[in-house]
């Protein structure tokens, strides 16, 4: 149980960290806009760390932890990722378009990667990428 104030998350500007007891192995998500609402919602408190003591605790790691991938899998969203990494995409977007692409709530296209802020000469090459993710190539 993570109630038993054995665990603990902080909230960083653009990530929430996870650790403890009962949390076997210590992680990190960014903060997407569906985690930043629950935050907002709820009133959590930012840059203090936090112990699990209530059920909305607990709302926010389950919430959190369907966003959470293992950098070291064969996971296709971190295929995708670690592609646009090397397109020259910064690592936090490319970890949060390679997330939104992987859901089944947001469709990567090209008037996403216009509001996402990506630099018009990335466009192109990341929406190629993302398409061949969405129908299972490598």
């Amino acid at each position: 149980m993570l109630f038993n104030g054995d665990n603990f998350f902080v909230i960083k500007k653009d990530a929430i960290q996870f650790w403890g007891l009962n949390i076997k192995k210590p992680f990190e998500v960014t903060i997407n806009p569906k985690i930043k609402d629950f935050i907002n919602e709820n009133n959590f408190s930012i840059d203090e760390i936090c112990e699990f003591t209530e059920e909305i605790d607990y709302e926010l790691y389950k919430l959190c932890s369907s966003f959470r991938i293992d950098l070291n899998s064969n996971d296709g969203r971190i295929i995708l990722m670690n592609k646009l990494v090397k397109l020259g995409v910064n690592k936090q977007l490319a970890r949060i378009i390679a997330l939104d692409a992987g859901s089944s709530q947001v469709i990567v296209n090209k008037a996403y990667l216009v509001d996402a802020n990506l630099p018009i000469n990335l466009q192109k090459q990341v929406l190629k990428e993302v398409c061949k993710f969405y129908i299972g190539e490598p």
